[in-house]
């Protein structure tokens, strides 16, 4: 079969790569050449490109695009550098330095998967998406590694650094690839509670009654704490339901930002609603002031 592509280069081969590179927005190019669509249909070949559509000029030129660079430019970072490598024919890095790559002054690392994903047997979700295609964030981190944390910027959960203070501007850039793909949405496994707030401006629990726990965390928590005092009372098991005494313990889970229409659906039907609504009404959320200030004192010598 893969001597017969190279021999023949069917018409359907020619008209595919014209589809890709016939893109209506030029936003995000996706430039690719015929060999590059062999290798990925033979199987043969990682492709050196991000997600296996982006040179290294072409994705800085996005992060451009989208302000990233820019923000991080206004920080005093003068000589940003981009690695980039594919670890699967799916799975792809992305890193931004300051200056050599060598030295891991590192500011900015992505790894994006592609594929499909099939919901938990039980979950609502499930009897109208048995199978979606989605973008996966398997792990982001943004950091200012020449600031300390201050008032203005406390530490936060499984942080050595503060922020850059671009996830709207990096959830911008992956909805608007995963539209650009084709995808029903991305996937992310929040492992933080601050984690699941941030990407809250788009992003929804797959389970409703997950989804219902952060309706009640910021009506309840946030309007009376910080985002690091309730993000670190999660962290140490300090926050409960004042009526059943139930602690709320943070599990990562699934929560997607839907892309197409059909998945939108389901977060807006009257089923995922109701059961969001139940679950956070159900719930009066407390801290626990007592566990949080002890386990306080600790939260500097955490080896994150």
């Amino acid at each position: 079969m893969p001597n017969e592509y190279r021999r023949r280069k069917p018409q359907i081969l020619t008209d595919l790569v014209r589809v890709l590179n016939d893109q209506e927005s030029k936003e995000l190019p996706l430039e690719l050449q015929e060999a590059e669509v062999i290798d990925q249909l033979e199987g043969s070949h990682i492709s050196p490109l991000f997600l296996g559509r982006f040179t290294a000029d072409q994705v800085l030129k996005i992060l451009e695009q989208f302000e990233i660079l820019s923000e991080i430019y206004k920080k005093g970072y003068s000589d940003i550098r981009l690695k980039m490598t594919a670890r699967s024919k799916c799975e792809s890095y992305l890193g931004l330095f300051d200056g050599d790559p060598a030295e891991n002054r590192l500011l900015f690392e992505m790894v994006i998967n592609e594929g499909s994903f099939k919901p938990k047997p039980g979950l609502l979700i499930a009897g109208m998406f048995p199978r979606m295609e989605l973008l996966f964030i398997e792990w982001l981190l943004m950091q200012d590694i020449r600031r300390p944390f201050s008032p203005d910027k406390p530490r936060l959960p499984g942080q050595n650094h503060p922020g850059l203070g671009v996830s709207r501007k990096v959830v911008n850039f992956l909805t608007d690839l995963a539209q650009k793909m084709g995808k029903d949405g991305i996937l992310n496994h929040p492992e933080y509670l601050h984690n699941a707030l941030f990407y809250a401006i788009r992003f929804m629990f797959i389970d409703p009654e997950k989804q219902g726990e952060i309706m009640a965390i910021r009506r309840a928590l946030l309007s009376r704490y910080s985002l690091s005092e309730v993000s670190f009372a999660s962290y140490f098991n300090a926050i409960y339901d004042k009526d059943s005494k139930e602690m709320i313990v943070w599990r990562p889970t699934e929560q997607i930002c839907p892309i197409s229409p059909k998945l939108r659906s389901y977060f807006e039907s009257v089923d995922y609603k109701s059961e969001v609504l139940s679950r956070a009404n159900e719930l009066q959320l407390a801290i626990d002031e007592e566990v949080l200030m002890k386990k306080m004192k600790t939260a500097d010598a955490i080896i994150w």
